[in-house]
């Protein structure tokens, strides 16, 4: 849902990660989105970044049986909250590594 873990953000209050090091949450479902602002707030650093993986996202969703259109609306909240809340919000682009399978999302256009 989120690679954040409650742990990691702990840890990172306990000083334990250097300050230099910024954790950057991604999102890959729609509990993700849903709890985008809970996730958020776990991160104790004054710069917000966000990242949402489109196509885990919409795999995410088609596993569920959720309609396909949903996506879209998935898309829009998270948009909507990192604008409204002053996040950057980094989107995958493409394929950085895979293992040759093919993804969902490749199928349905």
């Amino acid at each position: 849902d989120c690679l954040l873990s409650r742990g990691l953000g702990d840890v990172y209050k306990r000083q334990l990660l250097p300050p230099s090091i910024t954790l950057i949450p991604k999102i890959e479902s729609p509990t993700g989105v849903n709890n985008i602002e809970e996730i958020m707030n776990s991160i104790p650093s004054d710069q917000k970044i966000v990242m949402l993986d489109h196509d885990d996202l919409y795999s995410s969703m088609l596993k569920k049986n959720e309609p396909s259109t949903n996506f879209v609306l998935y898309v829009d909240k998270l948009v909507e909250y990192c604008t409204k809340n002053n996040i950057i919000l980094l989107r995958t682009i493409g394929v950085i590594f895979s293992d040759d399978e093919k993804r969902i999302t490749e199928y349905v256009n």
